[in-house]
């Protein structure tokens, strides 16, 4: 499953409280190293078939667990950096590769 995720993905990122909006792309990578917008920001991990773990090098962007909805091929979750800010994450993949379990 984990070599099946490898590739670029559209991330949204919704402020929970301002509804501030953020926009970016994060590329997995078959190293289990994940970039935002080309630079090496954390590492990826799968929890297990629907729930992945990104763990961010910036302490304090923590870690982030995301899971996988086959019906939209997309990973949602949430995110609660020491900013004390709450964003929800939306991440689609870009390319027309299915994701399949």
């Amino acid at each position: 499953m984990a070599r099946k995720l490898v590739g670029k993905y559209e991330l949204l990122a919704v402020e929970k409280k301002t509804q501030q909006q953020k926009t970016g792309q994060w590329e997995l990578l078959a190293n289990r190293q994940m970039t935002e917008d080309g630079k090496v920001v954390a590492t990826w991990d799968l929890d297990d078939v629907t729930r992945m773990k990104v763990t961010f090098l910036d302490t304090d962007r923590g870690v982030v667990y995301l899971r996988f909805n086959a019906a939209k091929t997309q990973f949602t979750g949430g995110m609660s950096p020491s900013t004390g800010e709450t964003w929800r994450l939306e991440l689609n993949r870009t390319s027309a590769e299915p994701m399949d379990n």
